[in-house]
């Protein structure tokens, strides 16, 4: 949608189990804002964004650090603090050839930060919570690639408007479409440093989004009940919620 803001998409046009769509222009998400502030000013204007949701970790945040216009709320919501010491592998600097080779194997990590936003979502939860406060408004949430954490939380908030696993997974899927040339960028920094191809094959796997990466945390959902069970229980919305937000939402 708009290339100057990495993997920046709308939600808008989903259609849900009973035919519904998800309302256009309202539900945006996207990975790291740090661009010019004219630019990024324009582009939130363009889309008359009200409030946006960062998910990114504290360390993240001081490293690439943006301005928010004077007219858009900025919250941060850090929904991985309890693996913060652990997101530098999710945020590689591979201009730096010490911390590509010394990456940890990504198989286990990623699927446990997936089992752990599945567990532990409550921080998700108070998002939605805020997001249904504002009525409707236009609202961004994203954190540094906008592919697993903001996927995560764009998977809930679709779940939640009765959207379908396979629609779901399409949409996560589409990270690799939009972050194609930022991952070729940065994989061909690493050429020069003659890595192993078994590091080579880790490196793009933390770069891109995998149908099992969203089944960790679908596999703790498909766990109970039904997803408003879920919902209820570990996100700490009420059926009120989850209805206030179709009302909003879908048309």
């Amino acid at each position: 949608m708009n290339n100057k803001i990495l993997n920046f998409r709308d939600l808008g046009g989903i259609v849900n189990k009973d035919g519904k769509k998800v309302k256009s222009n309202v539900l945006f998400r996207s990975g790291n804002l740090n661009i010019d502030d004219d630019e990024l000013a324009n582009v939130l204007s363009s889309y008359e964004i009200k409030v946006i949701y960062d998910l990114r970790s504290k360390n993240e945040v001081e490293s690439a650090p943006y301005t928010a216009p004077k007219n858009v709320t900025y919250k941060h919501y850090p929904v991985l603090s309890s693996l913060e010491s652990h997101l530098k592998d999710v945020n590689l600097d591979l201009s730096n050839a010490k911390q590509a080779f010394a990456l940890n194997d990504t198989v286990d990590f990623m699927e446990n930060i997936n089992k752990e936003m599945a567990l532990n979502p409550l921080m998700f939860g108070e998002i939605i919570k805020d997001i249904i406060s504002l009525k409707g408004e236009p609202v961004l949430f994203h954190c540094s690639a906008g592919k697993d954490r903001t996927g995560f939380l764009t998977a809930l908030i679709l779940f939640s408007l009765d959207v379908s696993y396979e629609e779901i997974l399409d949409n996560y899927l589409l990270s690799n479409v939009y972050l194609k040339d930022s991952m070729n960028e940065q994989l061909a920094k690493i050429s020069a440093y003659n890595l192993p191809e078994e590091k080579v094959a880790q490196i793009k796997d933390m770069l891109s989004v995998k149908k099992e990466n969203l089944k960790h945390f679908y596999k703790v959902i498909k766990s109970y009940p039904s997803f408003n069970d879920y919902a209820v229980k570990k996100l700490l919305l009420s059926l009120a919620d989850l209805e206030m937000l179709k009302q909003l939402f879908l048309e």
